[in-house]
């Protein structure tokens, strides 16, 4: 999450309803507040968790999926709409990254960090271009 970002989208909210009148107190020392009243929270889950060895293990997300069995569930959820999505290098993938985030945000996936999108290989190369290889030799 950017802490950053969400911090002022928060103060513009207590301001937008006038929240800080019950206190006296400017937005902007509420939203810092209350951001740090979140970053102790999930400290104190995270220490609760140490405390009963419940640590979830590295790549694993917060529901206990790890990378490759997210990509499985959002394939099983696209194949359970009731309304078809169309993918290729002919249509926009707007809709597709859509579905991708609204899945992400629902099960609480960490989003995407910068640069991702230079790790992705071509599945489908045109026809007669070399198919790299993975492994790098």
């Amino acid at each position: 999450m950017n802490m950053p970002a969400f911090e002022q989208d928060l103060e513009a909210l207590l301001n937008k309803h006038s929240v800080e009148n019950g206190s006296d107190t400017p937005d902007f020392i509420l939203a810092a507040f209350l951001v740090g009243c979140l970053r102790a929270w999930n400290q104190g889950v995270s220490d609760r968790e140490a405390w009963y060895s419940r640590q979830r293990p590295a790549g694993e997300g917060p529901n206990g999926w790890n990378p490759s069995e997210a990509v499985y569930a959002f394939a099983g959820y696209l194949s359970t709409r009731a309304t078809p999505i169309t993918c290729s290098e002919t249509h926009s993938a707007a809709e597709l990254c859509e579905l991708v985030d609204a899945f992400r945000r629902r099960h609480a996936l960490a989003p995407p960090r910068d640069g991702w999108d230079r790790h992705i290989r071509n599945m489908d190369p045109a026809p007669g271009a070399p198919t790299p290889n993975p492994q790098g030799s």
